[in-house]
């Protein structure tokens, strides 16, 4: 991932020419990110153009473009946002409700946590929960697991506005869609490198279509 260089609003310019280890690199822009308030900005990884058509998910960015231009559409025409990203997606929505607790700590520059919400609508009196290292990883529906790692848990407000962990907070009204990772994470090296027992969760990865089809 060298040469990579780091970058903070406060003025911290770091260049990284190597690094003896891939977790002593992450724990150095983690930790200018820490002193800095919690943000940098890291570009790394230079490529070849060879060497990007053979790494990237390919796709990934149209993708992204598409969710863009449907919230945009969805938010002017009074369409419902949340079923438009779900419908790109090819997802599920598996909750709605009021997050009624959420911890969270900084952990060598991770946001670490979870959040629990009650439900509402058709899913009043029912739980449910999220495990967050910087991003939601695993969720569990009344106490039993309906998305894992590296399938996608995502949080969209009343507003229909997507809702990062850094802006997330107790009292809000919160819908969720869960979508399937891209195929090349579930493979068996993907799993290994960013399924549950990676994380530490004690599970055997299975699929959130398969999850949201038994519960």
């Amino acid at each position: 991932m060298y040469p990579a260089v780091i970058v903070t609003e406060s003025g911290n310019i770091v260049v990284v020419k190597q690094y003896s280890d891939i977790n002593d690199y992450e724990a150095l822009a983690r930790y200018i990110s820490v002193i800095a308030g919690c943000s940098a900005a890291v570009v790394d990884t230079p490529l070849s153009a060879e060497n990007a058509r053979k790494a990237v998910v390919k796709k990934t960015i149209s993708l992204c473009l598409s969710i863009g231009k449907a919230l945009r559409e969805a938010w002017s025409t009074g369409k419902d946002p949340v079923e438009e990203v779900r419908r790109i997606l090819g997802g599920w929505k598996i909750f709605e409700g009021e997050v009624t607790k959420y911890n969270w700590r900084d952990e060598g520059g991770f946001l670490r946590g979870e959040t629990y919400l009650k439900g509402t609508g058709e899913w009043r009196g029912h739980s449910f929960r999220t495990w967050i290292k910087n991003k939601h990883i695993m969720a569990w529906r009344d106490n039993k697991p309906i998305v894992m790692p590296p399938d996608l848990i995502i949080f969209f407000s009343d507003k229909g506005k997507p809702v990062t962990n850094a802006e997330l907070g107790e009292g809000m009204k919160i819908s969720v869609i869960a979508a399937k990772a891209p195929e090349i994470w579930r493979t068996p090296r993907g799993l290994e490198l960013f399924g549950p027992r990676h994380f530490g969760l004690d599970y055997d990865y299975i699929p959130v279509e398969e999850l949201v089809k038994e519960s």
